[in-house]
Formats: C-alpha cells, sequence, structure tokens
C-alpha cells in the first residue's frame, strides 16, 4: 500500500511538470523530458519528493519552475578549465592577473581543453537545487524590500541558481550573504542596496580579464578577480540575488562603432514596472534611466573650435537582450529587451514581393559588415523596431535563389529619418587624422593634462627649479614645444597637474646644438629635428619600469601611475641646454602613423571602392586624399599593422564616425 501511494504521489509531481511545461507552451511532452534528463531524472524527482513530503506548497511550487525552465540552461567545460577552477579554490591568497595566466597556461598544456557542454537538466543534482532553494527562500524572507516582491517576481529574478552560462559549482547564496550582510545593515531601501553590493563588488574586481575563456561558478570568479563584463556581471548578479534583490543579466551583442571583443554584459535590477534600475558611476542609488553600461563618457571639458578631430561621447548599440531563466514561447532563453532601454529607432522598408528574409547589418570594426539580425517580409513590407539611431545600416535581402545587399547604406538619426549615404559625382579632398572613433574617454584623458608643466633645475631634488612649459590647452597626440633659452639645465621632469591621473606614452628631449665640449664650442651645426639627448631616467612616487616606458622611444608603450603625486625626469649628466620637447600623451594607437601605409575605400554600387594608398609622413599627423565623393561612406585601413578601423563620413573638414 505504502509503495502504490509512494508511486501516486511521483506520477502526480510527473503530472504536475508536464501540465507546467505545456502551459509555457513547450515543445515537450513527459517522454521528450524523461529522455533529456537521462539518468538524472532520479535527482530532479528526488527534489519535487523533498518538498512534497514536506507538505511545502510555495517551495514546491518554486521547485517546478525551475524544472520546467531548466531544458535549454548549460555550461561549457574542459578538462583543463575544472584543473583551473581547482588549483584557485585551493590557492590559500588571490592570484595575481599573471599568475592565472600562467596557471591557465599550464593546465592547458597538461590538460585536454577539447570543449563540452553540461546540460543542467542531466547534471544538476538534487542536493545542489534543494539547497539553493533554501537558501533563496531565506533571502525572500529577511530583508524588509522583499515585502514588496511578489512570488511571480521572486521566481523569474531572484529563485534561478544560474544568471548567465556559468558552471554550476558551489552554491553561492549563503556565502555572499556572509561576505557582504555589512554593506546592508540597517538599509531598507532596495536601490540604495543594490547600489551598495554593485559598487563594492564591481570596485573590487579587476578591470580586464584573464585568458580562461570559460565562466566558472561565481565565487570562484569572485576569487580570480580578473574578469570580462560578463563575468563581472555574473559575479553581481549572484551576490545580488543572494540578498533577495530581482536583477537579470542583459547584454548586447556588440558595439555598433566600437572594439571586434564582441558581447557586452550588465546587471540590472528588476521591478513590477518593468522598467530596469542601474547604477552608473557614483551612483549611491539604483536608477531609471541611466545611459547603458559602459557606453557613455561625460566630457569634462569644451573642445576647442580649432580641434583637427571631434570626440564620440557614445558606444552604439542596436539591440538589447536579456538572458532569462524563464522559457520564452519559441523555447529559448533570449528575450528583445531594447524598448526598456529607450531604443526606439525604426526601419520601415517596402521591397519586391519575391524577397523572403530581410538582414539588418552593421560595420563591424575589424571584420565588416556583421548581421545584427533579421525579419520576414509580409507581401514586400517590413520593419525594424526597437533599434538604435545615429548609426550606419545596410540591408541585404535573401530571394529563393539569391543573397545579395539592397540599396545604399544609410544613417538612421534621432528623429527616425534616413541619410542615404550615395556617393555624389562631386569630389573634395579630405584630411584623415584617424581610422577608428576617439572616443570621449580619451578627450576627458588630454583634457586633464592641461596644467601639466616641465621643470628643470640644476639641484636633484628640485628645490631650486624653473618652469619651461606649461600645458594651457589640450594636448595633441605629437606635441612639438620649442624653447628659446640659452640656459642649461641638468635635471628636467614632467610634472603632471594635480587634476591630471593620465599617462605619458613618450618622451623625447632634444637639443639643436651638437655640444663636442661642455666648456668650449668648435663649432655650431643645425638640425631640423635635432639631435636627442640621452640621460638616467629620474622618478618619483612611481616604479621604474614604469618610469623607463616614456623614455624608450616607442609611442605605443605607457607610462601608468596610480597616484596624482608622481614626476618622472631625466638627469643629463651635467647641464644641457633644451631647445625642444616632443610629447606624446597616451593613446589607442589608431591616428595616422608615420611610415605606416594607409588606403581609404568609399562603399559603392555593393562593394568597397579603393580611393588610392598613403604613406603616413609623420605620428598624429593628416594624411590627404583627393578626389574623394561628397556623400560617401568612407573606411581608412592601416595595410601596415592592426584591425581597428570604423566606417566614417566627411563633413566640414573632419570625420565623422557613425
Amino acid at each position: 500500500m505504502g509503495k502504490v501511494f509512494q508511486t501516486t504521489i511521483n506520477i502526480t509531481y510527473v503530472v504536475l511538470l508536464v501540465v507546467c511545461i505545456s502551459c509555457n507552451r513547450s515543445i515537450l511532452d513527459t517522454d521528450d523530458i524523461l529522455q533529456v534528463a537521462g539518468d538524472n531524472w532520479t535527482e530532479l524527482e528526488h527534489v519535487l519528493d523533498h518538498y512534497g513530503n514536506n507538505d511545502d506548497t510555495l517551495k514546491l511550487k518554486a521547485a517546478v519552475y525551475l524544472l520546467k525552465n531548466m531544458p535549454g540552461h548549460a555550461w561549457k567545460q574542459s578538462e583543463s578549465s575544472q584543473k583551473y577552477e581547482e588549483y584557485i579554490k585551493d590557492s590559500p591568497k588571490r592570484l595575481s592577473a599573471d599568475s592565472l595566466n600562467i596557471l591557465w597556461r599550464n593546465c592547458t598544456d597538461g590538460y585536454s581543453n577539447e570543449m563540452y557542454q553540461c546540460e543542467d537538466i542531466k547534471c544538476i543534482t538534487s542536493e545542489y537545487l534543494i539547497k539553493h532553494i533554501d537558501e533563496m527562500f531565506e533571502a525572500w524572507h529577511s530583508y524588509p524590500w522583499c515585502k514588496n516582491i511578489d512570488f511571480d517576481l521572486f521566481c523569474r529574478y531572484i529563485l534561478p541558481y544560474r544568471i548567465y552560462d556559468e558552471r554550476i559549482g558551489q552554491c553561492w547564496p549563503h556565502e555572499f550573504r556572509k561576505k557582504y550582510s555589512y554593506l546592508v545593515k540597517d538599509i531598507s531601501d532596495i536601490r540604495v542596496a543594490f547600489a551598495k553590493i554593485y559598487n563594492a563588488i564591481n570596485d573590487s574586481l579587476r578591470g580586464s580579464s584573464t585568458h580562461c575563456p570559460y565562466n566558472l561558478d561565481p565565487l570562484t570568479i569572485l576569487k580570480a578577480k580578473g574578469v570580462s563584463c560578463e563575468k563581472r556581471a555574473i559575479v553581481i548578479g549572484a551576490a545580488l540575488r543572494s540578498f533577495g534583490i530581482p536583477v537579470a543579466f542583459d547584454y548586447t551583442k556588440g558595439f555598433a562603432n566600437y572594439s571586434k571583443i564582441g558581447m557586452h554584459a550588465w546587471i540590472s535590477s528588476q521591478e513590477k514596472s518593468n522598467t530596469p534600475l542601474t547604477v552608473m558611476g557614483c551612483d549611491s542609488i539604483a536608477r531609471h534611466g541611466n545611459p547603458i553600461d559602459a557606453t557613455f563618457f561625460w566630457k569634462m571639458d569644451k573642445q576647442p573650435k580649432d580641434y583637427p578631430i571631434i570626440d564620440n561621447p557614445k558606444k552604439k548599440i542596436v539591440k538589447v537582450y536579456r538572458y532569462d531563466y524563464q522559457l520564452k514561447e519559441d523555447t529559448t532563453h533570449i528575450k528583445d529587451v531594447s524598448s526598456l532601454y529607450n531604443l526606439n529607432g525604426k526601419l520601415l522598408l517596402s521591397l519586391s514581393k519575391d524577397i523572403k528574409k530581410v538582414s539588418l547589418l552593421t560595420y563591424h570594426p575589424g571584420s565588416g559588415w556583421r548581421k545584427e539580425f533579421s525579419v520576414i517580409p509580409h507581401l514586400g513590407r517590413c520593419a525594424f523596431n526597437n533599434i538604435g539611431t545615429e548609426i550606419v545600416y545596410l540591408i541585404q535581402v535573401e530571394t529563393n535563389d539569391s543573397v545579395y545587399y539592397h540599396g545604399s547604406p544609410m544613417v538612421l538619426l534621432k528623429d527616425n529619418s534616413i541619410k542615404i549615404l550615395n556617393p555624389s559625382s562631386k569630389t573634395q579632398k579630405v584630411n584623415l587624422y584617424r581610422k577608428y572613433p576617439w572616443l570621449t574617454l580619451w578627450y576627458n584623458r588630454w583634457s586633464m593634462m592641461k596644467g601639466s608643466r616641465f621643470e628643470v633645475s640644476n639641484d636633484s631634488m628640485f628645490k631650486k627649479r624653473k618652469i619651461i612649459f606649461s600645458f594651457h590647452t589640450m594636448p595633441w597626440l605629437r606635441n612639438t614645444i620649442r624653447l628659446r633659452s640659452n640656459e642649461s639645465f641638468r635635471y628636467v621632469r614632467f610634472m603632471p597637474s594635480l587634476l591630471s591621473k593620465k599617462d605619458v606614452d613618450s618622451l623625447t628631449f632634444y637639443n639643436g646644438v651638437e655640444e663636442v665640449n661642455k666648456s668650449s664650442v668648435s663649432e655650431v651645426r643645425f638640425y631640423s629635428c635635432g639631435k636627442e639627448l640621452r640621460g638616467n631616467v629620474i622618478l618619483n612616487n612611481i616604479n621604474s619600469e614604469m618610469a623607463n616606458n616614456a623614455f624608450d622611444g616607442d609611442i605605443n608603450t605607457t607610462c601608468m601611475h596610480d597616484t596624482m603625486h608622481y614626476w618622472i625626469g631625466m638627469d643629463f649628466g651635467y647641464p644641457r641646454n633644451i631647445d625642444k620637447i616632443v610629447f606624446y600623451p597616451r593613446h589607442d594607437d589608431n591616428f595616422v602613423r608615420k611610415d605606416d601605409l594607409y588606403e581609404l575605400f568609399y562603399w559603392n554600387k555593393a562593394e568597397w571602392n579603393s580611393l588610392g594608398q598613403r604613406i603616413g609622413k609623420e605620428d598624429g599627423e593628416s594624411i590627404i586624399f583627393d578626389n574623394v565623393p561628397y556623400n560617401a561612406l568612407l573606411l581608412l585601413k592601416n595595410l601596415t599593422r592592426g584591425q581597428e578601423e570604423a566606417v566614417f563620413t566627411y563633413n566640414k573638414g573632419k570625420q565623422i564616425f557613425w
């Protein structure tokens, strides 16, 4: 009788699970579930038994939610990634980025890095699920803001055991609460709690990722510290859910005008209104309407009118998606949430009726035209809704017989009007300085160098010193400072502005007179480029390796520093006269480079057409092309090195990167 009764209970739970799946319009039926779960079905069944036997109706309902939406969730791993994770867990201290990269290299050398996929439904254990469900219910009942979170919101954005595609490993809710509870003590506002936890974890993580491509479990990622944006989002998302804060993993597939890397991800807080809340910069509270994470740079200062290039304050996004634990009608976990982020661009097209599919393309730096998404036209008409504006788009169409580009590239403007980039027969001369957008990030760094200065002295302590040059305006890439003085000094140093936390790439001191002997002059020669003075590097409050980068003759190595109270300079050995200083601020290596070969293209008749090749004459100086069509979409490629290149137009003597 007992066995019959137990069997009846088990069948009841299976039926309940199947019914829930059917209500979610899943294509799965009972046989499919058994087949997908395979030998792991007993683990899933045990979860249902556990809460059914304890008469915990709400937790049973939560367990059913997790199980019915589990198909499609998985993580990737390899033998080498497992060993890598074990070493990180076993390490008694935090490992540096270099140590982690060496560890990863050793793991891939010693173990197979053949990637395989682990499906949650086949691999997850009942012990893990039960512990996770219990701990998330504990969080839901522990914090004052949770009283406004209903069961549906809890299930969707707090309960799930995964944030994205990270490995299912250590059960994390209790560990995050133990580590970060002090942050939310006496806080009752969920938006303040979100910001406190978000900022604390965000500040503790390194800004650059390590070489391991796999997303490990959240606690291991937190210990490793070196993270990509998606790893950062995984850790922050898990921590916030541990405190009963509903959050989602939102992302874009890539920026339309920036970076070859691809996906960018962030965490948003969810409310019943469905409008995402995020933290930007030093926000002390989560807010509606913030710019999308890491896409906007506020300009700190006004750009000089005669400045040769225009900065770009935005990384542009076509669509925003959400990785949702809940299955969608198409049995995926991806949801388009572009409208929630105020992407309101709309492109309407009328095409011939033989076209079967229409794709929206953007130009991706380094790889060319990239398909963003496709739609199926109806009677020759289609619409691309909720897309980003101020972006260059190209249409690709498919018929039964062919695939081809349709029409000319176009810019979708903010008011949803369209600027067609159809090259004119009229031509112009263009001066080109860059092959890639100059983000306002760099503009701000250079602007902050105003007030920085060069000082000279014959005293190594600079007790008696003289300022020979100060930056009163924003510098350019290559700054030639000509000095008129007969005085000689043994020591020279660069003193950054107190407002400047910038980096210097290369400093070179020149003397226009060849000094054969210090005490007498036998001959005078004049050089247009001068003779370089050399000496020993001197420094204060910065490590020697970094300081040496500023004097190695390479404008692409950087003297980076972590403090504003530093200086770098040179000891010539004896007093020398300086009549010229050449100064380069830190940069992104996308300006025109001396002696590199460049080729300019314009888009016409569905292909890139060459407008000729030029060699860069000097770092940061423009290269000139004649006979460039007006209203053309242009692309400048460095044929010598690099792949970062983006499309632009040319208007009123300046490049406009889209």
